[in-house]
């Protein structure tokens, strides 16, 4: 119905809105918190858990939660995951937070640069590295 997806893509915009708020703050290995940091999955899995939705702290096993959906139908609030090969586990996960004409943004906790923002479809590094993403909000 019309009233449900009106309020699934409010949801999914909230969601997006809340996790920019958190650009800029520092990685910290398994940290799970804007006090002292995130990693990757600490991220995806604080951000979630303020709209209710439970997700695993690993995102090796993130990536089974939810529905699989192809990346060109990425909204935002699903999950990015990324693995360095095909015979490789999955070793990151991003937050969709647009999907336009520019490509798929998305804001995710890096060893690097913290907590960001990037068009994984114009990244030499990420592009490669997309494994699948998940649906982890419909139904909710």
């Amino acid at each position: 119905s019309d009233s449900s997806i009106n309020k699934e893509s409010s949801l999914r915009r909230s969601i997006a809105d809340y996790a920019r708020k958190y650009e800029g703050s520092r990685y910290l290995y398994a940290g799970k918190s804007p006090q002292t940091g995130f990693d990757c999955s600490g991220f995806t899995n604080y951000v979630m858990k303020k709209y209710g939705v439970q997700l695993s702290p690993s995102s090796r096993d993130q990536a089974k939660q939810g529905r699989s959906k192809p990346i060109q139908d990425a909204m935002p609030g699903d999950l990015v995951f990324f693995r360095r090969s095909a015979s490789e586990p999955v070793f990151h996960v991003a937050l969709v937070i647009a999907n336009d004409r520019k490509g798929i943004q998305v804001i995710h906790s890096t060893t690097s640069r913290g907590v960001v923002t990037d068009n994984i479809m114009e990244s030499s590094y990420w592009r490669p590295k997309i494994d699948s993403v998940r649906d982890v909000l419909s139904g909710k």
